[in-house]
């Protein structure tokens, strides 16, 4: 209904907790902790030694290995694998006799899990930069992830999978340096927060915590100063402070992932604001150490925008659809393949009524489309439709097309492959459900960045429809129907601690900026934790979502007319988030900041495509279009209005006057016989 009194208008207007045993550990020659060789794609001497000969005969945890203290354990107890030891092989201060040096991870996984050796997401969280705190320590003040290699794990009936043995790789960082080039020779220090690991069959990497830092000093024998010196080799073992999140709701069952949509925007008409927010909890003693005030939050992900997707509740129209999910077809026009899909509304430039304009659409498929004057263009001619999505008996105007609908969807989509595999991480799409780029002023594929909040560039500003939209456009998009165009927001905190006095007010969830389905789960949580931890809002991207009524016409194979399909169908477009990961926090306490590691699994944040927002029109408004409706056709036919009232009189006394006539015969044939 909403379809057709907006189309009536036109036509008158026109985004796992781990406890680590770290230990020193030797090896025959020496080992020691982490570092990493520059050359990624080499093998080095050690890679090829076997995860069971390394152990067999060392000292681990200050006693001889002894494989009776690592049994599997499908109880679940011990949930997760876990570093036994981190190794740091053949390191030499000397640069031309470091071939063999590396920096080397073992863990013992005691549910046997299947871990993806070969995946790309394998990789360690390893400090990169240190600075002085007040009290003259030095502490990490910046974070990394470095890809792992894997090298060997336990083999055979008895022990496969238990133990695993991994190299971590080494690149140049932000800095210049490798890992080799900015340890210091006389005490090599690694700060370990965590490691990524993906288990097979799983699209995302787990973060299992570490929290060490590894000081090495001394050499293996025969990489010293001396080089006929016996080996003085040592580590020393120390915590190292993290932060472990769980956002995906593993461990306590409540999912962190939220959005929130507007009701316009600056965009235009069927546009909405979208921001795009986690929220956690941080224990008050870690506030009260390091300060409440959570100045920064660096974080990565991975980002692209959808092609737009079709939504149709007609199963008919659907089946018929289907049959050209994934095809590729060409740009042009052509009635046989038996369907054309626009999107509903359309702009007229230039010209009055008649006048020479040109209306263009902002999407189509399959469109006969002019190219002249008083033509019709398309801004967007889509030759494929690679999201195509049925509401399975649910109207339209109501359905969501849910986040774990269209994830699936990612995941299982390999009609075609018109333009190649999506490959990032750890995952593999068709590059065919994305598009080449993403909204203004953001970035496709990798983001990596740090929020401020005293940095103005990270507040968000959310502009409305009204803010770039006149009386005019406003009345050529929406018409005369209530709809809210200026919901305008200035200055939105990227982050935001959730104090008492902003739960206690009404609408939360655009004052929290979360989705209003998300309300009751973040009040729970909010007072499940409020006693020990404050809860905090990341609001760490804002994006287009575009929603619109969709016109089917079927076309009628016969002659050159149609059907004209309202009602029944939606194009829906948003931009997708894939393995959001927090990296560290910086918190400030008067002045003194301080970087804490965050060990946090890599999320995906797909947001569902909801309904388009369509102006509502009261039941009186039906009269008016009528009434308007009889104006216009009026003011057309005026011209020829005085032949229409003729005519319509002469029909209209015809039967009085072939009655007439009628009497008048019977008259004269009864005068006749008298």
């Amino acid at each position: 209904m909403r379809t057709r009194l907006k189309d009536g208008i036109r036509r008158v207007i026109v985004f796992v907790v781990l406890a680590v045993l770290c230990v020193t550990m030797f090896l025959g020659g020496q080992f020691t902790a982490p570092v990493a060789y520059a050359e990624s794609n080499r093998e080095l001497e050690f890679d090829k030694t076997n995860v069971m000969e390394d152990l067999t005969g060392a000292t681990v945890n200050g006693e001889p290995f002894n494989l009776l203290n690592y049994p599997f354990d499908s109880s679940g107890v011990v949930k997760h694998p876990e570093i036994m030891n981190v190794v740091e092989y053949c390191y030499s201060f000397q640069e031309n006799a470091r071939g063999n040096y590396g920096l080397y991870l073992y863990f013992y996984n005691p549910q046997a899990l299947d871990i993806d050796t070969d995946s790309a997401a394998n990789r360690v969280h390893i400090a990169v930069e240190w600075t002085t705190n007040k009290d003259g320590e030095v502490v990490p003040s910046k974070y990394d992830y470095f890809d792992l290699k894997f090298c060997s794990m336990s083999e055979g009936a008895s022990y496969a999978r238990l133990f695993y043995k991994f190299r971590v790789i080494d690149h140049v960082g932000e800095d210049g340096n490798t890992i080799a080039e900015r340890v210091n020779s006389n005490e090599r220090r690694y700060d370990i927060a965590g490691v990524e690991l993906v288990t097979r069959g799983d699209s995302n990497a787990t973060e299992y915590k570490v929290g060490g830092t590894y000081l090495f000093t001394g050499y293996a024998k025969g990489y010293g100063a001396d080089v006929n010196a016996e080996s003085n080799l040592t580590c020393d073992v120390r915590n190292l402070e993290t932060i472990t999140l769980d956002l995906a709701g593993v461990t306590d069952g409540v999912d962190k992932r939220t959005y929130w949509r507007s009701n316009s925007s600056a965009t235009g008409a069927h546009h909405q604001n979208q921001i795009n927010s986690v929220f956690f909890a941080v224990d008050k003693d870690t506030l009260e150490k390091y300060g409440y005030t959570l100045q920064r939050i660096k974080a990565e992900w991975w980002e692209y925008k959808t092609r737009p997707a079709v939504v149709i509740s007609d199963n008919r129209l659907y089946n018929e659809l289907l049959k050209w999910n994934g095809v590729k077809i060409s740009e042009d026009y052509d009635r046989t393949r038996g369907w054309t899909l626009y999107n509903s509304d359309f702009d007229v430039i230039g010209g009055g009524l008649g006048g020479g304009q040109v209306a263009t659409y902002q999407w189509s498929w399959n469109a006969e489309l002019g190219t002249g004057v008083n033509s019709w263009f398309s801004e967007d001619i889509d030759t494929l439709l690679p999201l195509l999505f049925p509401t399975n008996g649910v109207d339209v105007n109501d359905y969501v097309l849910l986040p774990e609908t269209l994830q699936a969807y990612f995941e299982t989509y390999n009609k075609s492959y018109e333009k190649g595999h999506l490959q990032f991480k750890n995952k593999d799409y068709s590059a065919d459900l994305f598009e080449d780029t993403v909204d203004d002023g953001r970035t496709r594929g990798y983001n990596l960045r740090e929020f401020d909040i005293s940095n103005p560039d990270d507040m968000w500003d959310i502009k409305s429809y009204d803010d770039t939209h006149s009386w005019w456009d406003k009345l050529w998009d929406y018409g005369f129907g209530s709809i809210t165009t200026d919901d305008s927001y200035r200055d939105i905190k990227p982050i935001e601690m959730v104090t008492p006095e902003l739960m206690a007010q009404s609408d939360l969830a655009n004052k929290l900026f979360i989705n209003p389905d998300d309300v009751a789960t973040f009040k729970d949580y909010y007072n499940s934790v409020k006693k020990d931890c404050e809860v905090f809002l990341f609001r760490y991207a804002v994006t287009d979502y575009w929603a619109e009524d969709l016109t089917v016409f079927e076309i009628d194979q016969n002659d050159y007319g149609g059907e004209h399909h309202t009602g029944v169908g939606e194009i829906r477009q948003g931009t997708q988030i894939f393995d959001f990961d927090i990296l560290e926090f910086t918190f400030n306490k008067d002045g003194e900041y301080t970087v804490i590691p965050v060990v946090s699994s890599p999320i995906d944040h797909i947001t569902g495509y909801t309904p388009s927002i369509e102006p509502e029109y009261p039941d009186w408004w039906k009269i008016v279009l009528l009434v308007l409706g009889l104006i216009v056709l009026l003011v057309i036919l005026m011209p020829i209005l005085p032949y229409i009232v003729k005519a319509v009189v002469w029909v209209i006394m015809l039967p009085f006057k072939l009655i007439a006539a009628l009497f008048r015969a019977i008259g004269k044939a009864f005068h006749k016989k008298e």
